[in-house]
Protein backbone atom coordinates (compact mmCIF):
# COMPACT_ATOMS: atom_id res chain seq x y z
CA UNK A 1 0.00 0.00 0.00
CA UNK A 2 1.40 3.37 -0.99
CA UNK A 3 4.26 1.87 -3.04
CA UNK A 4 2.55 1.43 -6.41
CA UNK A 5 0.30 3.89 -8.20
CA UNK A 6 -0.99 2.02 -11.25
CA UNK A 7 -1.63 -1.51 -12.49
CA UNK A 8 -2.13 -2.51 -16.12
CA UNK A 9 -2.82 -5.88 -17.75
CA UNK A 10 -4.00 -7.15 -21.14
CA UNK A 11 -7.15 -9.27 -21.07
CA UNK A 12 -8.51 -11.39 -23.90
CA UNK A 13 -9.62 -14.78 -25.15
CA UNK A 14 -7.53 -17.23 -27.15
CA UNK A 15 -8.16 -16.45 -30.86
CA UNK A 16 -8.97 -20.07 -31.79
CA UNK A 17 -9.92 -21.95 -28.60
CA UNK A 18 -11.85 -18.98 -27.20
CA UNK A 19 -13.55 -17.83 -30.40
CA UNK A 20 -17.02 -18.81 -29.12
CA UNK A 21 -16.40 -17.67 -25.55
CA UNK A 22 -17.60 -14.70 -23.51
CA UNK A 23 -15.84 -13.78 -20.27
CA UNK A 24 -15.99 -11.01 -17.69
CA UNK A 25 -12.51 -9.97 -16.50
CA UNK A 26 -12.45 -8.26 -13.08
CA UNK A 27 -9.66 -6.58 -11.11
CA UNK A 28 -10.29 -6.03 -7.40
CA UNK A 29 -8.27 -4.18 -4.80
CA UNK A 30 -8.75 -5.09 -1.14
CA UNK A 31 -11.96 -6.91 -2.13
CA UNK A 32 -13.49 -3.93 -3.97
CA UNK A 33 -13.92 -3.81 -7.76
CA UNK A 34 -11.46 -1.50 -9.49
CA UNK A 35 -12.34 -2.25 -13.12
CA UNK A 36 -14.03 -4.88 -15.25
CA UNK A 37 -14.80 -5.66 -18.87
CA UNK A 38 -16.78 -8.31 -20.75
CA UNK A 39 -15.13 -9.64 -23.91
CA UNK A 40 -16.44 -11.93 -26.62
CA UNK A 41 -14.14 -14.47 -28.25
CA UNK A 42 -13.77 -12.44 -31.44
CA UNK A 43 -12.90 -9.17 -29.61
CA UNK A 44 -9.26 -8.08 -29.58
CA UNK A 45 -7.43 -8.08 -26.25
CA UNK A 46 -8.02 -4.94 -24.17
CA UNK A 47 -5.70 -3.08 -21.83
CA UNK A 48 -7.18 -2.75 -18.34
CA UNK A 49 -5.78 0.02 -16.12
CA UNK A 50 -6.52 0.96 -12.54
CA UNK A 51 -5.28 3.16 -9.71
CA UNK A 52 -3.76 1.04 -6.92
CA UNK A 53 -2.33 3.84 -4.78
CA UNK A 54 -4.22 2.78 -1.63
CA UNK A 55 -4.46 -0.95 -2.40
CA UNK A 56 -2.76 -3.65 -0.31
CA UNK A 57 -4.08 -6.75 -2.09
CA UNK A 58 -4.76 -7.01 -5.81
CA UNK A 59 -6.78 -9.86 -7.37
CA UNK A 60 -7.64 -10.87 -10.94
CA UNK A 61 -10.74 -12.98 -11.55
CA UNK A 62 -12.88 -14.32 -14.38
CA UNK A 63 -16.56 -15.14 -14.74
CA UNK A 64 -18.07 -17.09 -17.62
CA UNK A 65 -20.74 -15.02 -19.38
CA UNK A 66 -21.29 -17.16 -22.48
CA UNK A 67 -23.41 -20.11 -23.46
CA UNK A 68 -20.41 -22.39 -24.10
CA UNK A 69 -18.11 -22.42 -21.05
CA UNK A 70 -15.76 -24.84 -22.85
CA UNK A 71 -14.79 -21.93 -25.14
CA UNK A 72 -13.75 -19.54 -22.36
CA UNK A 73 -9.98 -19.77 -22.84
CA UNK A 74 -9.17 -16.48 -21.16
CA UNK A 75 -5.70 -14.95 -21.17
CA UNK A 76 -4.13 -12.36 -18.87
CA UNK A 77 -0.90 -10.93 -20.31
CA UNK A 78 1.80 -8.41 -19.42
CA UNK A 79 0.75 -7.52 -15.86
CA UNK A 80 2.60 -4.38 -14.79
CA UNK A 81 2.76 -2.50 -11.48
CA UNK A 82 4.06 1.07 -11.70
CA UNK A 83 5.67 2.81 -8.75
CA UNK A 84 4.73 6.32 -7.64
Amino acid sequence: KGVYSRFTVLAGLHPELGAKGRVEFVITGDGKPLTSIILNGTDPAKLLECDVTNVSQLALSLTSRGLDPKSNYAIWAEPTLMKK
